[in-house]
């Protein structure tokens, strides 16, 4: 058995739904409030993969949030489990270039100019409760100019017709949980994999507002930060379940 534990972290500032945006559950872009900057940061959890492997185990719980919209502060963390063949955060090329400089896109602190600085590779370990692999970017939105772009593409959200990073992974387990969640059901990650990338979504809804079809409206304006211990407890199975010390 062979575990891996991780932090994740989720922040973005000045959220707004626009007046038929969706932003809080995958609908639509999340947007920044008229003349007010945003921010958006997080980070993904990368392990190797070696041979025929499924997750027999996820815990997790939440280790920070504060997160506010003047009228509620409980988020809903999402979990979702991309497998991938390379290691490179190329991922992000699912945003069209232009956007990189003026979102002043980096990983791990260093600037994103075009895609050939996607060809960075991200770290992997089993172990680390310091955030590594860390995406942030802005977005500005000038009262005066009405062409300003408000719009954080480069979180880690599937959108329905629209671009995304998350486009060229392959996402094959979700999970949600307010507090702490405990899973013992057995994922068999695909065949094809060479790296599990775990990526945080988070969400606020407020009650009290209307709810609609595609989901709950966000009014006012609001920032997420919420952070997520993540344990996973994999099997590889072609080796026999030995435990190499990396836990149990």
């Amino acid at each position: 058995m062979r575990t891996v534990s991780k932090k994740l972290i989720y922040h973005a500032e000045k959220l707004v739904n626009q007046q038929f945006a969706e932003a809080l559950l995958a609908d639509d872009y999340l947007r920044t409030s008229r003349g007010a900057n945003g921010l958006a940061l997080y980070n993904f959890s990368a392990s190797e993969i070696h041979g025929k492997t499924s997750i027999v185990g996820i815990d997790a719980s939440i280790a920070n949030n504060y997160s506010s919209s003047k009228r509620f502060s409980s988020v809903i963390f999402n979990l979702d489990f991309y497998y991938t063949t390379e290691r490179s955060i190329n991922f992000l090329q699912g945003i069209n270039e232009s956007f990189y400089d003026v979102c002043d896109l980096k990983f791990e602190g260093s600037k994103i100019f075009d895609r050939s600085d996607t060809n960075l590779e991200f770290s992997y370990n089993d172990h680390s409760l310091v955030p590594e692999n860390v995406i942030s970017f802005n977005a500005w939105l000038d009262p005066a100019d009405i062409d300003a772009d408000d719009t954080l593409f480069f979180l880690p959200t599937k959108f329905y017709g629209k671009p995304s990073i998350v486009d060229k992974l392959h996402r094959f387990y979700s999970t949600s949980f307010t507090e702490s969640s405990n899973i013992n059901t057995r994922i068999e990650i695909p065949s094809q994999a060479n790296y599990l990338l775990v990526f945080p979504n988070v969400t606020l809804p407020i009650p009290g507002n209307r709810i609609t079809r595609l989901g709950i409206k966000l009014i006012r304006t609001g920032n997420i930060s919420a952070g997520a211990l993540l344990n996973l407890r994999l099997e590889e199975e072609e080796r026999g379940g030995y435990d190499y010390g990396l836990g149990g």
